[in-house]
Parts: structure tokens; C-alpha cells; sequence
């Protein structure tokens, strides 16, 4: 079963402000296509999520040098995002 599929859109080697307006624009396109994202992550690594169905969603991401589309299912996303809460707490 696939999991996840991600396409990186963008490559700026350690260039922020292409990069982000890459993101913006990738933001405001996806928002006139499908409308208000279900979730923001503002921060280093910046997400915008849109729900797709019961079972993915779709995560545009800002990693600072790169911007990153991908479709992921919700069970591979929440496991992805305890593994982060683990690592931010100590715990890994």
C-alpha cells in the first residue's frame, strides 16, 4: 500500500526568499482550486493541509530551501506527527 507520494516542486539550494514565494504561490493557486486548507503549520518547515477525502490529505510544505506537494494518508500523517511531538519532547 502506498503511503505517501511527494513531489519536490522547488530547489533553491539555501535561497529563502524564492523558495517562499514558490510556497505562496503554490498556497494561493491550491486555495482558488480547493478551497480553504483544513490546517496551517507556520514555523522553519511550514505546512498547509487540505482534507482530500476520509482517508488523505494533501500537504503543501516550506522546508526553507524547497517546496514539497504531497498526498498522504491520514494514518501516515498522524504517525509522522507523533514521531515529531516524541523528538520535539525528548522522548526519541
Amino acid at each position: 500500500m502506498v503511503e505517501r507520494v511527494r513531489l519536490r516542486l522547488t530547489d533553491y539550494a539555501a535561497e529563502w526568499g524564492p523558495s517562499q514565494d514558490a510556497f505562496a504561490r503554490m498556497a494561493a493557486a491550491l486555495h482558488t482550486s480547493l478551497g480553504a486548507p483544513t490546517d496551517r503549520r507556520p514555523g522553519s518547515t511550514a505546512a498547509i493541509h487540505w482534507a482530500s477525502g476520509p482517508d488523505t490529505t494533501l500537504v503543501l510544505e516550506h522546508t526553507g530551501d524547497s517546496v514539497y506537494l504531497e498526498l498522504v494518508t491520514n494514518k501516515r500523517l498522524s504517525l509522522d506527527e507523533e514521531l515529531l511531538r516524541m523528538d520535539e519532547e525528548g522522548l526519541l
